[in-house]
């Protein structure tokens, strides 16, 4: 009786029901969240867009926030899966990690919200919790990948909304971000750019390729680069577009170390040297970094004034 009358509470958004049942029996929220797989009153609101009420179990049972049902979806995956906006928003207020929660195939509301093509969701998850962007499914496959494979190749709004992102991201690891996702491979070894050539999508492509950190020579488990698959679909123009951005065939990779042989070499000194560096402004503090680069400011500017001064230039 308990479950049923919480469930007709949480459809109609009855916070005083709600608490009626409380009363009866302090544990009834306790009972469910005990149940590991189980669609929770959270769950019920999101899936009917009751906002005051799902917003008062989040607060009694914050667990149930993060708990699957036995579909494998989070109240935030349903939220998303029903367009309930407004409802969206509250639930990631509360808690901005919930945009990177996995569930069924591990997909997280951010990828979740990208497959349904709900461009007004995915900016809103990446505002609130930008680093969701590297997140990946089960299969490997991240942002891009499920919006080349899902997006309108004419209009390609959700590759547009996702590159716009990328490539204005300013963070501390910004660069490191930006490899990271535009070069991520699937299960297959394909990164968006392979799809994309294998769809003939020219948008995303041209979007994609306007990001300086896109590797085109990837190459997948069948040992295709982009223009190897470019020129399997007797696709000219895209095999010419890539190759322009330094693409090549797979053939023409030669003498390209894999990751164990790399490491097996020999240390030069300019990897030492480096490495050395790298090392030392890792270790020191943020505020002590931007110091030193105020220094080296000044150091510069200082011997381009010197080197415009009238007197330097007399010595000529």
């Amino acid at each position: 009786m308990d479950q049923r009358s919480l469930e007709a509470a949480a459809k109609s958004g009855n916070i005083d029901l709600l608490y009626e049942l409380i009363h009866e029996d302090p544990y009834v929220l306790n009972k469910i969240d005990n149940v590991p797989f189980v669609d929770t009153p959270l769950h019920v609101a999101a899936v009917a867009g009751q906002i005051e009420f799902a917003m008062e179990v989040m607060n009694l049972k914050p667990s149930f926030a993060r708990k699957l049902n036995a579909d494998g979806l989070s109240p935030l995956h349903l939220a998303v899966d029903h367009s309930h906006f407004w409802l969206v928003l509250e639930i990631v207020k509360v808690d901005p990690s919930l945009v990177r929660l996995k569930g069924r195939h591990g997909m997280t509301p951010l990828l979740f919200a990208v497959s349904r093509k709900n461009i007004d969701v995915i900016s809103e998850f990446f505002l609130v919790c930008p680093e969701s962007i590297v997140d990946a499914n089960v299969n490997g496959e991240n942002a891009l990948h499920i919006a080349v494979k899902n997006d309108d190749q004419r209009e390609g709004v959700v590759v547009k909304v996702l590159m716009g992102w990328i490539l204005r991201l300013c963070q501390k690891d910004a660069e490191r971000t930006e490899t990271r996702v535009i070069n991520r491979r699937d299960k297959d070894g394909n990164t968006a750019l392979h799809l994309a050539a294998s769809e003939n999508n020219r948008q995303a492509m041209k979007l994609m390729l306007e990001s300086s950190k896109i590797n085109v020579n990837i190459e997948n488990k069948n040992v295709l680069t982009v223009v190897d698959i470019a020129a399997l679909h007797n696709n000219r123009e895209m095999e010419r577009k890539v190759k322009r951005h330094g693409g090549k065939r797979a053939v023409s990779l030669v003498g390209l170390k894999t990751t164990s042989e790399l490491l097996g070499s020999q240390l030069t000194w300019k990897e030492s040297r480096r490495t050395r560096k790298i090392r030392f402004f890792s270790s020191i503090s943020e505020e002590r970094r931007n110091a030193l680069l105020v220094v080296v400011a000044l150091i510069i500017t200082a011997i381009y004034l010197s080197d415009r001064s009238p007197a330097s230039r007399r010595r000529f």
